[in-house]
């Protein structure tokens, strides 16, 4: 065990990763120790962090003293996570709170990441949350609803429900601001947002779809780093699409620093930064990505 944090180290990873040797962490996942656990030009390390279950409820949540709710649900759905995580690597030190505001990009996979990454960065930061982008339709479930709530998750209701007739519903999901504004909004007081660039999922264990250039957008509007945090799924079998049952490994990147510009970003600027930022993502989630790749369409249904 490392410290008193909520990862304990393994030793050896899991198969059928072959991978370098690096540092473990030297202090708990709480106080986001200095010493990182990343590789040069490997994002996937020997020594990785396990998600300890019996640690979750003791974790420290001092951002949200006082909110027994939101304590309970953080460690209840990060149970959950305990058991389809099985290792983070890369340097913590990224996503502390003190480096707000940035926006961290993920790659989409399957449906149980977009409950259970928010969350785990949730507890990760000490209750502090990242303001993702999710899908209204998660709203449909209580105890993701509840979670989403308090996490105070930016709702994009551009999809239809399943069923159709839920539809009537979706007034009551809609903000006055469009998403991209509230993330602006988010960022400008000093938050981070979160969100999953490839706009759907895409089971594809390969490719990464072209994706959509908003992360790049807010990045340079709002003069903040792009945090890249990679999927990857160590146990898959990387012939076959990927399930929404497959456990999962999470891979923290550098902070990839927007390029100074004047004014408003052009649409040039946004698709070179865009490019650059999927690039990094591409390399730490272990799949290929193409600017000319699908743009929405999935690879794999």
């Amino acid at each position: 065990m490392v410290g008193r944090g909520i990862w304990e180290d393994t030793g050896v990873p899991p198969e059928p990763f072959k991978i370098r040797k690096t540092a473990l962490l030297a202090r708990s996942i709480d106080r986001f120790s200095d010493a990182s656990v990343h590789t040069e030009g490997d994002p996937v390390s020997k020594g990785f962090q396990r998600l300890s279950i019996r640690h979750i409820w003791k974790q420290p949540l001092p951002y949200q003293k006082g909110d027994s709710i939101t304590r309970l649900i953080l460690r209840s759905v990060g149970t959950v996570a305990g058991m389809q995580v099985t290792g983070i690597h890369g340097d913590l030190s990224q996503i502390a709170p003190e480096r707000d505001p940035f926006v961290v990009v993920l790659n989409h996979n399957q449906r149980l990441e977009a409950v259970l990454i928010p969350c785990l960065l949730f507890l990760l930061r000490q209750g502090k949350p990242v303001h993702f982008m999710a899908d209204w339709n998660f709203m449909m479930a209580p105890v993701v609803a509840s979670m989403y709530r308090h996490s105070q998750v930016i709702l994009v209701t551009k999809k239809d429900a399943r069923p159709r007739f839920l539809n009537k519903l979706k007034p009551l999901f809609e903000e006055s601001l469009t998403p991209m504004d509230q993330a602006l909004k988010y960022l400008h007081s000093g938050a981070s947002v979160g969100i999953f660039p490839e706009g759907t999922m895409n089971r594809d264990p390969e490719k990464m779809m072209r994706g959509l250039p908003g992360a790049a957008t807010l990045s340079l509007t709002a003069c903040c780093p792009v945090i890249p945090m990679g999927i990857r799924f160590p146990f898959h079998d990387p012939s076959r699409p990927i399930t929404d049952g497959a456990k999962m490994s999470l891979h923290v990147g550098q902070a990839v620093q927007p390029p100074r510009i004047q004014g408003t970003p052009s649409s040039r600027e946004i698709l070179r930064f865009h490019a650059h930022t999927m690039n990094a993502l591409s390399h730490l989630c272990g799949k290929s990505w193409h600017p000319n790749a699908n743009k929405r369409r999935k690879y794999v249904s």
